[in-house]
């Protein structure tokens, strides 16, 4: 698998388990009845708050007597981390659809994920990340999936052995939110992304990550005081990804408490850290996040430097002007052209 497509897995879903499952089975479908593969879905709870996030697992079990490889190609290409090639659709008791969240993105993943005979793989779908679900009611998750099965035996050889189209749902029901559960949720959530060991610590900085609540401030900005200066190297991803999560996260807020965050991190011994806090920065809404930005023009690494061009296309003042002005006389060439195209 490429780096991208390493680096878009820890992104995505992963394949633990989460919290306590309620393991409510759902439905299984295929075209072809002799294919060896059972399919569920398992919310990880049946009923939750408006704005509460959930975990929906798409599970595949092997019930032949040999190690398959799923075929993954295509997925995870966008920013949320979803894999592409699911079709997942919730809908109303109703019969109203509701609209799909759009996401677009780098280049996806590819190649297989191997299991094992009788071995059960998952896909942790965060369920924020395709539909926003606004009032309280009855819901239906549905989710499809064309899959191919290929033989596992160390060659690069992917021809399918097992192919079939799976469509398994669950029922979910969404109740009023509650200011003091969703607190606890949020310190759950909180408590376990702050334990890089947990094996849940993704996932939590994910579920955490999609909610709308100035709570989850002070979660975020511990993480990245705490794991701030890990880049994106084997051993550390986790917390590179914790950290990048909580910094996405922090950008959104005009809050001082976020801001400070973000400006604590400018000082990261991790060029990765850096790079993303200069693009939250050109994100964030707080009054001195550009200020803050253009304070990182003189950052050791050029790709800083460059998105602190990029970042200020649009600001028309004089400090942002002199900015970009002296980045076009910046040793590297592409921060050059970055900030010429910025002024133009």
């Amino acid at each position: 698998m490429s780096r991208i497509g390493s680096l878009a897995r820890v992104l995505g879903y992963g394949v633990v388990g989460f919290l306590l499952s309620s393991s409510v089975a759902a439905q299984v479908a295929a075209t072809d009845k002799d294919v060896p593969i059972e399919v569920r879905l398992n919310p990880d709870k049946k009923t939750l708050m408006i704005g509460e996030p959930l975990f929906v697992a798409f599970e595949v079990t092997n019930l032949s007597g040999e190690k398959l490889c799923l075929d993954i190609r295509g997925d995870y290409p966008n920013k949320l981390g979803r894999p592409e090639s699911f079709d997942v659709r919730v809908s109303r008791d109703d019969g109203v659809e509701l609209p799909k969240i759009r996401a677009t993105g780098l280049a996806g993943s590819f190649g297989c994920d191997p299991i094992e005979p009788g071995e059960t793989y998952k896909v942790r779908f965060l369920l924020p990340h395709w539909v926003t679900i606004e009032r309280p009611g009855s819901y239906r998750v549905k989710v499809r999936r064309d899959m191919d099965f290929s033989i596992y035996d160390g060659s690069d050889s992917r021809e399918p052995k097992y192919s079939m189209f799976a469509e398994v749902e669950t029922q979910l029901t969404v109740v009023p939110a509650d200011e003091n559960k969703m607190g606890g949720v949020i310190n759950a959530f909180g408590s376990i992304m702050l334990d890089a060991s947990d094996s849940r610590a993704l996932d939590s900085a994910m579920a955490l990550a999609s909610m709308e609540d100035k709570r989850v401030i002070s979660y975020f900005a511990e993480a990245l005081g705490r794991f701030g200066n890990s880049g994106f190297s084997v051993g550390r991803d986790k917390e590179f990804m914790i950290s990048s999560r909580s910094i996405t996260a922090l950008a959104r807020y005009d809050d001082d408490q976020a801001i400070a965050a973000l400006r604590a991190a400018m000082k990261s011994t991790s060029d990765d850290i850096r790079l993303l806090v200069a693009k939250a920065l050109s994100d964030c809404p707080h009054r001195s996040a550009i200020t803050l930005l253009m304070k990182m023009q003189n950052d050791s690494y050029y790709f800083v430097r460059l998105r602190v061009a990029k970042g200020l296309e649009n600001v028309e003042t004089k400090e942002a002007l002199a900015t970009l002005q002296k980045l076009l006389k910046d040793e590297s060439k592409d921060v050059r052209e970055a900030a010429q195209e910025s002024l133009n």
